[in-house]
C-alpha cells in the first residue's frame, strides 16, 4: 500500500509538471508568434507588488525565506497590461524562491526613476556566473551553476517576450555566492 501511494504521488507530480510545461510552451509560442496583444491601461504597480508579496508569503515561509517588500509612498501608476506584468513578476518570483537557499532572502522593490517605475526582484543565493548571464533569457536555457534542473527554462524567456511587447527589456545583475537581481522598467502614467 505504501509503494502504491508513493508511485501514485510520482505519477501525479509528473502529470502536474507536464501540464505546466505544456502551458508554458503554448504561452511562449503565442508570444513568439505575436498572437498576444497587450491591453495597456493605467494601474497601481504598488498594489500589484503587495498582491504578489502576499501570494508568495506561504511558499517563502515553507522554505524559511525572509520575503521583503520595498514600496515607497510616491510610486506613480504605470501604463501597461496588468495581467502580463503580473506574469513577469510571478516568473521572477518563482525563480527567486526556487534558487534561494533556506534562511535566504527575497526582496520585491519598486523605485521611481524619471518617467518610469523600476521593478526589481532580488534574491540571495548561488548567483549566476557572468559568462552565463547572456543566455539565461533564451528558451530552454538555465544556469548550469545552480545545480537545480527543475523546470523547462521558459520562465525568463516568457518574461523577456512580455516585456518586449511593452517595448521594454529585462536585465540581470548577479554576484556569485551573494545575490541576483532581475529588473525591468514600465512607463509611469501621466495624465
Amino acid at each position: 500500500k505504501e509503494d502504491r501511494q508513493r508511485y501514485l504521488q510520482i505519477v501525479l507530480n509528473s502529470s502536474e509538471n507536464l501540464s505546466k510545461l505544456i502551458s508554458q510552451l503554448f504561452e511562449y509560442s503565442k508570444l513568439e508568434a505575436k498572437q498576444i496583444e497587450p491591453h495597456k491601461e493605467p494601474f497601481f504597480i504598488s498594489e500589484l507588488a503587495h498582491d504578489v508579496y502576499h501570494k508568495y508569503q506561504i511558499l517563502a515561509k515553507e522554505k524559511d525565506i525572509n520575503l521583503q517588500l520595498s514600496v515607497p509612498q510616491d510610486i506613480p501608476m504605470v501604463f501597461a497590461d496588468v495581467g502580463l506584468v503580473e506574469r513577469v513578476i510571478q516568473n521572477l518570483m518563482d525563480n527567486a524562491i526556487k534558487h534561494t537557499p533556506n534562511a535566504g532572502e527575497v526582496t520585491i522593490a519598486l523605485e521611481s526613476i524619471g518617467n518610469a517605475v523600476e521593478i526589481k526582484i532580488v534574491n540571495t543565493g548561488a548567483g549566476i556566473p557572468e559568462d552565463e548571464q547572456s543566455f539565461i533569457f533564451e528558451r530552454y536555457r538555465q544556469s548550469r551553476s545552480n545545480g537545480d534542473s527543475k523546470g523547462a527554462g521558459l520562465g525568463l524567456a516568457i518574461a523577456k517576450k512580455i516585456l518586449e511587447l511593452h517595448n521594454g527589456h529585462i536585465r540581470v545583475m548577479s554576484k556569485v555566492n551573494e545575490e541576483t537581481a532581475f529588473m525591468f522598467q514600465l512607463p509611469a502614467w501621466t495624465n
